[in-house]
């Protein structure tokens, strides 16, 4: 699993709780990663995280390999290259991501946080992709869009910000509204 990377080392203050995010804030002489603020609010951490490539996400223990394999999955089934890096660091529950460049627009990355919360739920062995995908209401209510996206349309042509806010808690959005605003 070369998506899969080697244990890191990280300094936070504090345990977050599981689903937050956090920049890397720096790096010291041994390497190990220190950890400025933790963010629950995806929409806070968007804001946060313009030009962060390589953050942690905190989780349920023992997680990150069922979410590396997730966005692996994700990934591959899109043809990105090259794929995330995601990969544990010495606490449990919390895992690093060196993301893949192609996430670097605000809707794809907002997509991705989603993609996190609902990555845990994955079981390699079930490959319950799928079930884990769709396992929360934020990526229920968005299930048309995100499908859309897999296919291959994957450039968001709209003004608004934010996946949910978006194709989830918008008006009802139609096929050809759809079509319009993922190309």
């Amino acid at each position: 699993m070369d998506y899969f990377g080697e244990q890191r080392k990280i300094v936070t203050p504090y345990r977050p709780g599981p689903g937050h995010f956090a920049k890397v804030k720096s790096r010291l002489k041994d390497g190990s990663m220190t950890v400025g603020q933790w963010y629950y609010c995806r929409d806070l951490w968007h804001t946060e995280s313009r030009t962060a490539r390589q953050f942690l996400y905190s989780h349920v223990a023992g997680k990150s390999r069922a979410i590396a394999a997730f966005i692996h999955c994700f990934e591959e089934h899109l043809q990105i290259a090259p794929f995330s890096k995601i990969g544990p660091t010495q606490r449990k529950t919390i895992t690093y991501i060196d993301q893949s460049q192609w996430w670097a627009t605000s809707m794809r990355r907002s997509l991705f946080t989603l993609l996190l919360r609902v990555a845990h739920k994955y079981v390699v062995d079930k490959d319950n992709f799928y079930e884990a995908l769709f396992s929360i209401e934020m990526t229920r209510q968005s299930r048309p869009a995100i499908e859309r996206f897999m296919e291959g349309y994957a450039t968001y042509t709209g003004r608004m910000r934010g996946w949910y806010s978006q194709f989830g808690r918008a008006k009802p959005m139609t096929q050809e509204r759809l079509e319009k605003l993922l190309v």
